[in-house]
């Protein structure tokens, strides 16, 4: 969930990268079990991502760099501020190294990965009972899947690649200190993708998995005096 927002992928098991970047991240929440009727339809952990927010920043920005081992650099680049009825929180990070998935062996060879992605939120209160989010993100990685000696010399070069993208829009909607409603239509793009290289014999391999999800998510929440 991002924002409180169910952010649907069946991709798990052919993702190789990470679909947030931690940065983005304000805090996280994890769930492993005894879950609230909202989530019924999940049989493992649920993950609860609440992003940052232009809140509690006046014109500020961030810029970090970091280079290590295996010519390692991972950039970061971020902009946040907000009125009183306004805020707004953008960034954009890069990476690459030469030691990307692990290898079968001791040798690093055809191990190089490079990725590129963003995220968005915008927050505005046109009223003290209506608030208006808006959340995008996007993840582009690429990773060269790593040889033996045998592999290498045979001149394989496979790839693996991860594409991944969401946006929605979320209307919370108070009634009174005991209604809340909120409302959110919201898009995923996933893809996970193994691409065989040229001089791989004697079959060339490929496999293609990307999904789309589109859909409207609504929860009312109502207290009384004992419950909910």
């Amino acid at each position: 969930l991002v924002d409180g927002v169910p952010i649907p992928n069946t991709n798990t098991g052919v993702d190789v990268g990470t679909p947030f970047y931690i940065n983005d991240i304000d805090y996280l929440e994890a769930q492993r079990g005894s879950y609230s009727v909202e989530y019924g339809d999940r049989t493992y952990g649920l993950f609860s991502i609440i992003p940052r927010t232009g809140f509690g920043s006046n014109k500020q920005g961030e810029l970090g760099f970091i280079y290590g081992n295996f010519n390692l650099t991972d950039n970061f680049i971020s902009f946040a501020d907000h009125t009183k009825r306004f805020a707004y929180y953008t960034s954009l990070h890069g990476f690459r190294t030469d030691y990307g998935l692990a290898t079968p062996g001791p040798e690093v060879l055809h191990d190089k990965a490079s990725g590129l992605g963003g995220f968005a939120s915008i927050i505005y209160s046109p009223s003290r009972a209506n608030q208006i989010r808006f959340n995008a993100s996007f993840e582009r990685d690429n990773y060269q899947v790593p040889n033996d000696r045998e592999a290498h010399d045979a001149g394989v070069s496979d790839l693996a690649r991860q594409r991944d993208a969401f946006l929605f829009l979320k209307w919370v909607h108070t009634a009174g200190p005991h209604f809340v409603l909120t409302v959110s239509p919201l898009y995923h793009y996933t893809a996970g993708q193994f691409v065989g290289g040229p001089e791989d014999k004697p079959l060339i391999p490929r496999h293609d998995r990307s999904s789309h999800y589109g859909g409207l998510h609504a929860v009312a929440t109502a207290a009384t005096s004992r419950h909910s």
